[in-house]
């Protein structure tokens, strides 16, 4: 309580400047989450501002008519249901190694034999953070056919929704455009999109020497120009880092078992003027604003920065750019139905364009 006493003051600057509703409740789920530290009651508050969730997973798996049926009607699967239902999903039944036979929110519960015998045909979702991988096994151990059970990704079933750093702002005529985390090219591509292939030049941050051939082959098939990939992690002065690679979840990290090359953004850019900075780099992006501290200042470009890797991040960032550029302004959306994917935009509105 008491560090978070520290920003009191802070928290209500921060909130003055929230443009929108749809900002102040998430600011709201946030900070309560830092204060109780429960992940349900979160997602709860999410889901009373947002329910038009995709399930891509699903939307890979399903055939025409299948009927659907969650393996878990615990916690996770009724989060699991809840979540499907918004979607636009039905779902026929449970099923549960020990509540079979029973009807839990107006849906039979089957036994793991009820579907093998008589729901071959079905879409199995395995609803268990916990015990998934189990639950899997015992399926086709049993004879249900692989193809046609569906193993989440991240443990759990999760929604998305929106253009994650491209549906607030409205692209500018001259873009010069900072990826800080650029990671596959994806948001590169993104970026290319938004603007119609009208920007005067790109500098994509990607640490993962494998990841920039990725980068490099995306752009040269889409025929992407001023771009320059630098294979470095983003951080607060230029030096080696230790680093973890672990996929998307990789980041500075001072147990990383691998070294980078650290730059700092201001030495990167020196004249040019920054239009927009994305970043999501894992956990490091106050130490990678701080290293762009020179840029922001002077040009006082928006940015779309993950807030969600830390929980003092919402906080502490936005205090730090609020120090940087007194003018700013803040969005804050939620492009993920759980814990992930919470992006702070910052902005002068006399500046920059927005969209309603």
């Amino acid at each position: 309580m008491k560090e978070y006493h520290n920003y009191f003051q802070e928290m209500i600057e921060i909130y003055k400047r929230l443009s929108d509703e749809e900002s102040k409740k998430i600011f709201e789920a946030r900070i309560a989450y830092m204060l109780d530290n429960n992940k349900d009651n979160y997602i709860k508050a999410i889901s009373d501002i947002y329910r038009d969730w995709t399930i891509l997973e699903i939307e890979e798996e399903l055939k025409s008519n299948q009927e659907i049926i969650l393996f878990g009607c615990g916690h996770d699967g009724r989060q699991a249901c809840t979540l499907l239902m918004w979607g636009g999903y039905k779902i026929s039944y449970y099923c549960d190694n020990y509540r079979y036979g029973k009807v839990i929110d107006g849906r039979q519960v089957l036994s793991v034999d009820e579907v093998v015998k008589e729901h071959g045909n079905a879409l199995v979702i395995i609803a268990s953070s916990k015990y998934g991988e189990e639950m899997y096994i015992q399926l086709v151990k049993n004879g249900f056919y692989y193809q046609n059970i569906l193993l989440p990704k991240y443990k759990e079933i999760i929604g998305i929704r929106g253009k994650q750093y491209f549906d607030v702002f409205e692209p500018l005529t001259d873009e010069i455009y900072i990826d800080a985390g650029a990671f596959d090219g994806g948001t590169v591509l993104d970026f290319y999109d938004w603007t119609k292939g009208r920007y005067q030049r790109i500098y994509a941050f990607e640490p993962i020497k494998d990841m920039c051939k990725i980068i490099s082959e995306k752009v040269e098939k889409a025929k992407i120009k001023n771009i320059q990939i630098i294979n470095k992690a983003v951080w607060e002065e230029e030096g080696i880092l230790n680093f973890s690679e672990n996929g998307a979840g990789s980041g500075v990290n001072s147990d990383g078992d691998m070294v980078v090359q650290g730059v700092n953004i201001d030495s990167v850019i020196n004249q040019e003027k920054v239009t927009f900075i994305k970043m999501d780099v894992e956990g490091s992006e106050l130490g990678a604003l701080k290293g762009a501290e020179k840029t922001i200042r002077i040009n006082k470009p928006r940015l779309a920065i993950c807030i969600y890797h830390k929980k003092m991040d919402l906080l502490e960032i936005a205090s730090y750019l609020l120090k940087v550029v007194p003018e700013y302004n803040f969005y804050i959306r939620q492009y993920w139905s759980n814990m992930w994917e919470t992006v702070l935009y910052a902005y002068v509105p006399q500046y920059q364009s927005t969209k309603d």
